[in-house]
């Protein structure tokens, strides 16, 4: 009975959660009430973990998350010892780290199907409502302007390309037609808004998730190929083509590649000068403003920058790790194809990750969603290794 009441809370408090993240990222919390809801979040997410944590042994028994758990232990013991020699020491991506923690303690809830369709449909629902409301609150709708909305782009924007991903794969893995065509009108409406917002990494992340599932789901040659010249031709001789266009490059000069990446090119240059000196405790000892202002826009050299080697050993080959993992599960484990959504959709926060330096592990509103689908696939992975442990030993 306890077990019972406390598994409806978390549900309860699950969609708490995913209703206040997206109504933080929405024009009623980018209107003035952003602090609030973030607190609401953090309250939730606190909540939520305190009655999850007996999930904290199924972590510890799945590969990459008790990598996880150690990259964390370890990084804080070494970074500790560090401050004592005197280094000053960015704890910024140390907590970000605590906080994925949380959330794939949570993950690891027991959810029946029903449960978990209910939850992402909550979740695609809900960040199309922020999306489309944003664009018309304060944009011109479905145009694409020369000048960025003011809004967080690069927090919002991952949050639909995460509900873009679970449409669309969805819609792949239904045999109802009313269902695929529900799934992939909301996925269409979500690559909208994206478009919309101008978020060029999360359309190159979904151009990179495409890619993946016809190749490695799929395995039809023929089909792909189809599909590429159907989209060609759409992109072609269809107004969308030079929506997508004018979301990747307007106000950019397409022969400066430094101006397609806004700035980024010349700061990876300085960072590169900069690992290249100090490439083994970074900015520990070292101060990366005399290379370049503000923070460069990729986590594997942030992570360089701002521990070296000897700093960030612990953090890079844990995501190196990470996104060996996720690599290996799409293309080489994906048998299962209907399982599968987590390790799907987990290619946004690493495709982001090249271009943002805070990816993969935060903002945690627009990474959330990407590890609880994750810890969701490691779920029905255990059940189903139980299943035919149980079998065998059935047989024998």
């Amino acid at each position: 009975m306890i077990n019972f009441i406390f598994s409806k809370c978390r549900i309860i408090l699950l969609m708490l959660l995913l209703i206040t993240m997206v109504v933080q990222l929405s024009p009623i919390g980018l209107g003035g009430g952003y602090e609030k809801f973030r607190l609401l979040v953090m309250i939730v997410t606190g909540l939520l973990f305190l009655l999850s944590c007996q999930n904290m042994k199924k972590m510890w028994a799945i590969g990459i998350w008790r990598c996880l758990m150690l990259t964390v232990v370890g990084e804080i013991v070494l970074l500790g010892l560090l401050v004592i020699v005197g280094a000053s020491v960015n704890w910024s991506p140390i907590v970000d780290l605590l906080m994925v923690v949380m959330f794939v303690v949570i993950s690891l809830m027991e959810l029946t199907q029903k449960q978990y369709r209910r939850i992402l449909n909550l979740f695609i629902w809900g960040t199309l409502y922020s999306g489309i409301s944003i664009i018309f609150t304060y944009g011109s709708g479905f145009v694409i302007n020369d000048l960025y909305m003011p809004v967080p782009k690069n927090q919002i924007a991952p949050i639909l390309s995460t509900g873009f991903f679970v449409s669309f794969f969805e819609g792949n893995n239904t045999n109802r037609n009313i269902n695929k065509c529900y799934y992939w009108g909301m996925a269409f409406l979500l690559f909208l808004c994206i478009c919309v917002f101008r978020a060029r990494a999360n359309i190159v992340a979904i151009l990179v998730g495409l890619i993946v599932y016809f190749v490695f789901y799929k395995r039809k040659l023929g089909m792909l190929l189809w599909s590429g010249v159907l989209v060609v031709l759409v992109l072609i001789f269809t107004p969308l083509g030079e929506f997508v266009y004018n979301a990747l490059f307007a106000n950019y000069d397409v022969t400066d590649l430094n101006s397609v990446s806004a700035g980024r090119t010349n700061t990876y240059g300085a960072s590169l000068d900069f690992i290249e000196k100090h490439g083994l405790l970074g900015g520990l000892y070292a101060s990366i403003e005399n290379y370049h202002h503000g923070n460069v826009h990729n986590y594997l050299l942030y992570t360089l920058e701002n521990y070296g080697l000897l700093g960030g050993c612990l953090l890079i080959l844990f995501y190196l790790r990470l996104i060996f993992e996720i690599g290996e599960r799409n293309i080489l484990r994906n048998k299962n194809k209907a399982d599968m959504l987590g390790c799907f959709v987990f290619i946004v926060p690493l495709v982001v990750s090249l271009f943002e330096y805070t990816y993969p592990y935060s903002p945690g509103s627009a990474v959330f969603m990407a590890y609880f689908c994750l810890g969701q696939y490691y779920c029905k992975c255990s059940f189903r290794q139980k299943s035919i442990w149980i079998e065998s030993r059935a047989i024998e």
